[in-house]
């Protein structure tokens, strides 16, 4: 019985801190080191909506560049391109 309860608060426990750790990267500002795969999942965006969003194609993209990276090869400022995703992303509801 005591394996039991172990077993099942120290489940409750991984549950509750990976859930409080998406809860964490919803609610903070979208940021130049962030990459597009880090996006889509804080913000439930699957790649399919987001890399457009980004102005890529999702079969071609390489899945390590950062918002940075990608702004810069845009040719757009950094902080610029950040609050037109923001914006994007508010726009669909799902940005906090």
């Amino acid at each position: 019985m005591a394996v039991g309860l172990m077993l099942f608060f120290g489940g409750r426990a991984v549950m509750f801190s990976l859930r409080w750790d998406a809860e964490a990267l919803r609610t903070q500002p979208l940021a130049g080191w962030m990459t597009p795969r880090l996006v889509s999942y804080a913000h439930d965006l699957p790649p399919e909506v987001l890399f457009p969003m980004l102005g890529l194609d999702p079969d071609a993209t390489p899945r390590r560049m950062t918002l940075e990276e990608i702004a810069k090869a845009q040719g757009i400022p950094t902080d610029r391109f950040l609050a037109e995703l923001a914006a994007r992303i508010a726009d669909r509801g799902d940005y906090q």
